[in-house]
């Protein structure tokens, strides 16, 4: 018997995309990291990039029609190029570029700065492409076959979609891209597949109708598999509604196939009570079960229907005489029959994107000399640690340094030596010249103006820092307060996702550290301040003219004798030893922080050489600069105790000299010496205070960048959260609309049961 077989498909709605631009943050990131030459190098990549990608846009919205060569010549080199990208360059870290996709079927909008949900939602689309070049007329063998071949290849594409949504789930526990659809639309590619090796065989003509029976029973079965499915949570209302009754449809209209395959045979083998029992159950089949879900379908289905009735209605008369006539055999009725055996397998199974030949061959990796992300993090990993190491020691270091200074500033060692040996009226050389260099620093404002002016800077700088982060803190305090309130709204069953507070720990950790570091500053900070008050007199005497100031000292009297000399020559040596240490110490803690940019660059590169699972040779790596740092720091500790002990050295050697001065007093003129001493302690003092005020714009310059870091962290994590708190939000919107519609539909039964319109359990109309 020669069935119509055009089966007809439903179309698969694509999911639509916005335009983005990959290429210039690329570009920008490989000039920032590897230079000028190497962007110019991928440029042309970037832009094959955004080609593709642009072409699967217009796809998605309408403006290209879907061919296999559209999916050849621009899905598959986007999918194999991101997937290249991915490997080496920080998507969703330093690199912030966010896919945005829209489904058609749920209306829901999801952003993600994730290659993977990229890749999973162009692999959802290109199966699409597939499913919908499948669904084209099929009237001849080659068609059908071609029909098989794009359902299959359809159904390891949604394969492929969901191990893509799936690695995204493993890599940010907690999110909610569900699989569930992906898995059926994959099944049901599969059931369709089947059907059409089903058509193919029946084309053909060369089966016996017992096993095109079993054939289309096996279809049947697996259309009836799929109705389920699509009846109950979760996949209810996932899909298109027709889609429900599209399954129920070919599950009935595959059984009624199989009674007339199983028909003929029971006709060929003169059992022709049998034959025609199968008739009228097919014809039963086909009023009862799918002509009314033919008319929701469509024309192409209600066409299929009658064209197969007219064909058993052509039958049915002959065959029925001729078992009246001849025959006399019982026509059993459709509860009698046995039901038809199914062949047992299916003839079609998804086809893995490896095996299509564009795959197979793909494109060899143009990034394949460019870092990977694994090579980042531990570059991180080493930042976070040794960075932190260094920074500290040099910090203590510094601070020794500025404490020992102030114990020889107070000594009033330099003075004290210097104003001994000179006997001249006026300034003494070596106090004048210093006095002019010193006005001179101060770039034509007055000690008091300058000093005041990066006072103020600091104060100003050091409250910028403590309110960025005291707002970043509360973009914290926010989210956890909106995430409690929509657990107290929806209860903890529902609103399932981690608390904020368990969740942003690190990030809290970091930003006490930082608020921790501020109050110390600060309260540095407030101690130059008020030393600055303190010693604002003796600035101001710097800022009058040198000749007031050669007025102000008085010529001395006779010189101090050979005792005192010695005595000061000591303090000076001490002195001489005390400045060359420090300097040592300043250009080891320059040279270190130097290294840190260096060894930085090129642990990465060493890094990216080494294969991304060899974890031995990556921990000797960070050993090997954990050991150099470690000797550093030990070494600026040595230095800082050798600057302790020539402090002591300088303060009982002045101490010394203070004794003899005061047995030389007619000697030299003690208001000359008071004089010198005075000026030359102001003189320390604009030097103590302005080292203190540039440590201190230095260091809230680097707290700046730091906070700026840190809430580029806050941001993202926010970010992922909101799109968490969005889609769970979403879901619970529906199941409660679910519900009330549920409630909805319960009251109006019963009120129809109430009027008497529809009979209630157990009652018939």
């Amino acid at each position: 018997m020669a069935l119509p077989m055009n089966d007809p498909l439903l179309a698969l709605p694509l999911k639509k995309t916005t335009n983005l631009d990959l290429a210039k943050p690329l570009l920008g990131f490989v000039k920032a990291t590897y230079g000028q030459a190497e962007a110019d190098h991928l440029a042309p990549q970037f832009a094959s990039l955004n080609s593709y990608r642009s072409a699967i846009v217009d796809h998605s919205g309408g403006k290209i029609k879907a061919t296999e060569d559209l999916a050849n010549s621009h899905f598959f080199p986007y999918m194999c190029l991101l997937t290249h990208v991915a490997k080496h360059f920080p998507l969703g870290g330093r690199l912030p570029l966010a896919f945005t996709w829209i489904d058609q079927t749920t209306k829901s909008k999801v952003t993600l700065p994730s290659a993977d949900f990229e890749l999973g939602c162009v692999s959802s689309n290109a199966a699409v492409l597939f499913h919908n070049l499948a669904g084209q007329p099929c009237t001849t063998e080659g068609a059908i076959k071609e029909s098989f071949k794009y359902l299959q290849i359809s159904a390891g594409l949604f394969e492929n979609s969901k191990d893509c949504f799936k690695r995204y789930n493993d890599r940010h526990p907690g999110s909610e891209i569900s699989l569930t659809r992906l898995e059926f639309l994959s099944s049901f590619m599969v059931t369709e597949a089947h059907h059409r090796a089903y058509l193919s065989a029946v084309k053909e003509g060369k089966f016996k109708p017992g096993i095109l029976a079993k054939l289309a029973m096996e279809g049947s079965n697996m259309y009836g598999l799929a109705a389920g499915q699509l009846a109950r949570p979760p996949l209810a209302g996932m899909l298109d509604k027709d889609w429900p009754k599209l399954a129920t449809f070919y599950q009935r209209l595959l059984e009624a196939r199989a009674h007339i395959h199983q028909a003929a045979e029971m006709q060929a083998a003169t059992e022709i009570g049998q034959a025609l029992g199968r008739y009228y159950k097919a014809q039963e089949l086909l009023t009862q079960g799918c002509l009314p879900l033919a008319k929701g379908l469509g024309n192409p289905f209600t066409v299929l229907i009658n064209s197969t009735l007219n064909d058993i209605k052509a039958k049915v008369p002959p065959l029925d005489k001729d078992n009246g006539l001849v025959y006399h055999q019982k026509v059993p009725k459709g509860t009698e029959l046995e039901p038809v055996q199914r062949i047992g397998k299916s003839f079609a199974k998804p086809t893995p994107i490896s095996s299509l030949s564009y795959f197979m061959s793909g494109i060899d990796d143009p990034f394949s000399h460019i870092v990977p992300p694994h090579v980042w993090e531990l570059r991180q990993a080493f930042k976070q640690e040794i960075h932190t190491l260094v920074n500290d020691a040099c910090t203590n270091a510094l601070e020794g340094r500025r404490k020992a200074r102030d114990t020889i500033n107070e000594c009033g060692a330099v003075g004290v030596a210097q104003s001994t040996v000179h006997r001249a009226a006026g300034l003494p050389a070596p106090l004048k010249d210093r006095i002019s260099n010193l006005k001179a620093s101060t770039q034509g404002k007055t000690c008091v103006n300058h000093v005041q002016e990066m006072m103020g800077a600091v104060t100003s700088l050091a409250s910028s820092s403590r309110d960025s982060l005291a707002r970043v803190v509360g973009q914290l305090d926010d989210e956890a307060a909106m995430d409690e309130a929509l657990r107290a709204q929806f209860g903890p069953n529902k609103w399932n996702r981690p608390p904020s507070n368990s969740s942003n720990t690190t990030l809290r950790q970091d930003l006490n550290t930082l608020s921790h570091q501020i109050d110390q500053a600060s309260a540095a900070d407030k101690v130059v301040s008020d030393r600055l008050q303190g010693y604002l007199p003796d600035l101001q005497k710097l800022d009058q003219p040198l000749s007031v100031l050669d007025n102000l000292v008085p010529c001395a009297g006779a010189g101090p004798g050979a005792d005192l000399e010695g005595a000061m020559e000591q303090v000076n040596k001490h002195l001489s030893s005390f400045q060359g240490q420090e300097q040592q110490q300043q250009e080891l803690v320059e040279t270190m922080r130097q290294d840190l940019i260096d060894d930085e660059d090129r642990l990465q590169k060493d890094l990216a050489k080494l294969d991304p699972n060899d974890k031995q040779g990556q921990s000797q790596l960070l050993d090997e600069l954990r050991t150099k740092y470690k000797k550093s720091v030990a070494e600026l500790e040595r230095m800082t105790m050798a600057l302790s002990v020539l402090v002591k050295s300088v303060h009982d050697a002045n101490g010394q000299v203070s004794v003899m001065r005061k047995q030389n007093v007619d000697a030299i003129g003690s208001q000359r010496e008071a004089a010198i001493t005075t000026l030359d302690g102001a003189c320390n003092k604009f030097d103590e205070v302005t080292a203190h005020l540039k440590e201190g714009l230095h260091f809230w310059g680097v707290m700046t960048e730091a906070i700026d870091r840190q809430k580029s962290k806050v941001d993202d994590w926010i970010f992922g959260r909101n799109l968490q708190k969005e889609d769970l939000a979403e879901d619970l919107r529906k199941e409660a609309n679910m519900e009330e519609g549920e409630r909805a539909s319960m009251e109006l039964i019963r009120q129809m049961r109430e009027k008497g319109e529809i009979a209630g359990p157990g009652q018939r109309n």
